[in-house]
């Protein structure tokens, strides 16, 4: 994991902030993923590998290159970070042909990528329920570690746990000192933490829409806005 002294200068620049979740430190990254130092662990969610060319299917005129650049920032993140197991956690890929659309390159990349990991979970989302045996890495519905459930949608627990999820992309919207900035976002309070969107077309959904209201008591949840390359907690 990142050595101390590289971690505090991500937190002077706002690339990065400490925060603490289920009695444990987190490292909460500005470019959308989750680190938890205890365990060598990071997290990211909702990448939707090969959106663009599932579009691109119905004539939509988006370019194509959403894939290379999640693989790209997930390279950096883990040469950054040296994690030793990361958990994707569902809807990695758009839909269940995904895989095979891949480029044949990045196909490879992705594959080269996950083995150089020692542990990389694929938590399986409702976009991908299945994937295929020839991809690397270990597939699970949910990964549970320390009473910490990693899953997809959030899902009924036990009190003694806490879970982590993604599948809404959250965002926000917040005025600091005259400046209005929107962007993608971590919440979280005690016991459950929403994940943003990874993926470079996955959108977001506002954190005040009715499906966080039901999930989250808004004025005691922290929220972490990604913006501009930099994260900023309230």
């Amino acid at each position: 994991m990142i050595k101390p002294d590289l971690l505090v200068a991500k937190i002077q620049v706002k690339t990065a902030v400490l925060s603490e979740f289920a009695g444990h430190q987190w490292i909460f990254d500005a470019r959308g993923a989750l680190l938890w130092p205890k365990h060598k662990l990071m997290v990211v969610s909702d990448l939707h590998f090969e959106k663009g060319s599932f579009f691109a299917q119905q004539g939509s005129l988006l370019p194509q290159y959403d894939s290379l650049c999640n693989l790209d920032a997930l390279a950096i993140l883990i040469d950054d970070y040296q994690p030793q197991t990361v958990i994707a956690l569902g809807d990695s890929f758009h839909d269940c042909n995904a895989w095979h659309r891949l480029p044949q390159q990045a196909a490879q990349d992705l594959t080269t990528l996950v083995q150089q990991v020692p542990q990389w979970i694929w938590v399986l989302g409702n976009h991908d329920p299945e994937l295929p045996n020839e991809l690397p890495g270990e597939q699970a519905a949910r990964f549970v570690i320390d009473d910490i459930v990693f899953v997809h949608e959030p899902e009924s627990i036990d009190e003694m746990q806490a879970q982590v999820y993604g599948h809404f992309h959250p965002k926000m919207r917040k005025r600091v000192a005259r400046q209005q900035m929107t962007g993608r976002c971590f919440m979280h309070d005690t016991k459950q933490l929403v994940m943003p969107s990874f993926g470079a077309y996955t959108g977001g959904l506002s954190i005040e829409d009715d499906a966080f209201s039901s999930l989250f008591k808004h004025k005691t949840a922290r929220k972490h806005l990604l913006y501009q390359g930099k994260i900023f907690a309230f």
